[in-house]
């Protein structure tokens, strides 16, 4: 197979697992969109107010996506070491997916505030 061939098929092969990826998000209702900056793709969106982008390697879904906050959150599991503490980020396969990484970030931030109505009263 030549090269240009098998670097179209690679390519048709990722936008088509992003359109998944995509898909399933926003059915499960976290509105997220496909961008494409500085050659990687990035799906930007938010998960419980929080404005999040994942930031696809070359090679997703065999390695994680790298998780970016555009600024600091007082939240320890969405500091901006977030992929040390998730554990879908830690563990990944590549048979995980975005909606598991989003729906980890959003039980985490509900644990969090949950946390802080109980040490008010």
């Amino acid at each position: 197979m030549k090269y240009s061939v098998k670097k179209n098929l690679v390519k048709y092969l990722i936008e088509d697992i992003l359109k998944n990826e995509l898909k399933l998000l926003r059915e499960r209702e976290y509105n997220f969109n496909l961008t494409s900056r500085k050659g990687k793709y990035v799906l930007k969106g938010e998960i419980a107010n929080i404005p999040i982008e994942f930031v696809l390697p070359e090679d997703f879904p065999e390695s994680p996506p790298v998780i970016k906050i555009p600024f600091k959150l007082p939240y320890k599991i969405l500091s901006r070491k977030i992929p040390g503490k998730l554990e879908t980020i830690q563990k990944w396969k590549p048979t995980f997916n975005l909606y598991m990484v989003a729906n980890e970030i959003k039980n985490n931030k509900a644990k969090h505030d949950e946390k802080n109505i109980k040490k008010r009263y």
